[in-house]
């Protein structure tokens, strides 16, 4: 029998940087390993099963990272009890593996069970948990029970070492997979939008986003009546989506429009970013943006404010303009720099691609994953 992983991810979601991750990587393992999975109920629990020699569905549940809340780390608790009754029978029918890939820190309750049974886990960081003494409380914890951590961003490396001193990390970029990108753009037919300049904002609605800056910032652009913005993700905070769409009514006048697609799979949002003359990244933090190398790789121009690996990669007017502020001024200018001087607009487009090239080849992530795996 070949060698033997237990794959745990952290979500199913459609879309998702972490949920690209963990399809990548178990799609290569399973050409070489045997997989064993633990998989959160979702639209894509059927694409990791497919790649899973045995599996088990468990309900979606992460562990409430973005900021002390009691009701959400009560309900986490609740719905973990019940996982248990799944998951501790289930890893000991395995607890001959010699190594387990926890896609996510949010897989807490996980974690803690792999650790309880004596299996040793590799864990990738892909977020800032909050708030902070948990995160230094749970940071001491990984430092000393996994075998090995994986980041994504020297940002992530950072606040990590910020909290406790580690020999046992290792920076792993994301990435994404060319050559699916490549035929869906091969296939895809541009639509031309004549003096309509359409941005689009990927992204979950909910505050950590910060979409509403760019609602605040496109009434200020000297362009206002020819932008189109578009909003790609599924609503999980119906109160500030309730207060964008405030906002949005605030600025009417100008006669921008906006809309909402919901979440999508993704092919559409490949095909719309190839559609769209730039993208805004409007995050108040993020570990690794999955649609800044999207931009990258498919040379759309990106504007975005200053979190997670951003300053790692974009040189400000040369493959991206970043934002020094979340200001909504500083946004509208920086749209109507791209709108007016087309010149910077080609440089960057041009210099996107080179930027992936650099950085995020897919083989590379792949072999750099296997390596701190099996080392």
């Amino acid at each position: 029998m070949s060698k033997k992983i237990i794959m745990i991810s952290h979500s199913s979601n459609l879309t998702g940087g972490g949920e690209d991750d963990f399809f990548r990587l178990i799609k290569y393992f399973s050409e070489k390993y045997y997989i064993v999975s633990v998989i959160p109920e979702g639209p894509r629990a059927e694409q990791f099963v497919k790649y899973s020699n045995e599996y088990l569905i468990i309900r979606d549940i992460i562990f409430p990272f973005l900021g002390f809340n009691i009701k959400k780390y009560i309900n986490y608790l609740r719905i973990s009890f019940l996982k248990i009754f799944k998951l501790i029978p289930f890893f000991k029918k395995h607890k001959d593996c010699k190594i387990c890939f926890v896609n996510s820190s949010v897989c807490m309750l996980e974690v803690i069970l792999l650790d309880l049974l004596n299996i040793p886990f590799v864990i990738s960081i892909k977020e800032k948990i909050e708030p902070g003494f948990v995160r230094k409380i749970y940071y001491k914890y990984l430092n000393r029970n996994a075998k090995k951590i994986i980041v994504i961003s020297d940002f992530l490396k950072n606040e990590f070492e910020n909290e406790v001193s580690s020999k046992k990390i290792s920076k792993i970029y994301s990435t994404i997979e060319e050559e699916y990108y490549l035929e869906i753009k091969q296939n895809t037919v541009l639509v031309k939008k004549d003096d309509i300049y359409e941005i689009v904002c990927i992204g979950n609605i909910y505050p950590l986003k910060n979409q509403k800056l760019l609602v605040e910032a496109v009434s200020k652009s000297k362009h206002v009546n020819k932008i189109r913005i578009k909003f790609i993700g599924k609503v999980l905070d119906k109160k500030y989506y309730e207060h964008m769409l405030l906002k949005i009514n605030e600025v009417k006048d100008n006669e921008i429009i906006f809309e909402f697609t919901g979440e999508k799979n993704k092919e559409e949002v490949i095909k719309q970013i190839l559609n769209t003359f730039c993208i805004v990244i409007t995050s108040k933090q993020e570990g690794m943006s999955i649609v800044l190398l999207e931009s990258l790789f498919l040379e759309k121009p990106v504007v975005t404010t200053n979190v997670g690996i951003v300053p790692e990669i974009i040189i400000n007017e040369y493959n991206g303009i970043i934002l020094k502020n979340d200001s909504p001024q500083e946004l509208a200018n920086a749209i109507d720099e791209l709108i007016d001087n087309n010149n910077l607009y080609v440089k960057i487009k041009e210099n996107c691609l080179n930027t992936f090239l650099k950085n995020f080849k897919l083989e590379k992530y792949l072999k750099e994953h296997e390596n701190v795996l099996f080392s």
